[in-house]
């Protein structure tokens, strides 16, 4: 219908086509990806739900598609929600995270090995406060990518 506003089969076919996609769509929970791990699985639908958002926003600019489909189902909400949920069950994961911790010097920041090689009055960080740090920084880096809208 973009090419060819008068196309009488395209604008036959538009309607139920867009019901049975966005149907799908709009029935995708977490069970839909269970064997996902937490918080991919909602990444996962969030992507999906960028396909109903992209046909959202084709038919609202296509005047020919929007005749056909005056209402179309933003999915906006719902990709917020999928990526709040995300962002959740990431950041619930992080206990688990710091529980396995091994204190491996790669995986610190340059500050945090710096502290720890500390042969001054300073006591070096535990290694508690160490894995605190680190999930903090993996989680705020996380939220940072979800806000952004990049996929991972």
């Amino acid at each position: 219908m973009k090419k060819n506003a008068d196309d009488k089969d395209a604008a036959a076919l538009l309607p139920e086509a867009y019901r049975q996609a966005s149907d799908v769509r709009k029935a995708m929970n977490s069970n839909t990806y269970n064997n996902g791990s937490a918080g991919d699985r909602w990444m996962e639908i969030a992507s999906q739900l960028q396909v109903a958002a992209q046909m959202y926003s084709q038919i609202k600019s296509i005047p020919a598609a929007a005749k056909v489909i005056p209402n179309p189902w933003s999915p906006t909400l719902k990709i917020q929600e999928a990526k709040q949920k995300a962002a959740e069950e990431y950041y619930n994961q992080g206990p688990h995270e710091v529980a396995r911790y091994s204190g491996y010097k790669e995986a610190l920041e340059a500050s945090d090995r710096s502290l720890i090689n500390n042969t001054g009055t300073q006591r070096p960080p535990l290694r508690e406060e160490l894995a605190e740090r680190l999930v903090n920084n993996c989680y705020n880096q996380l939220l940072s990518r979800i806000r952004s809208g990049v996929s991972f």
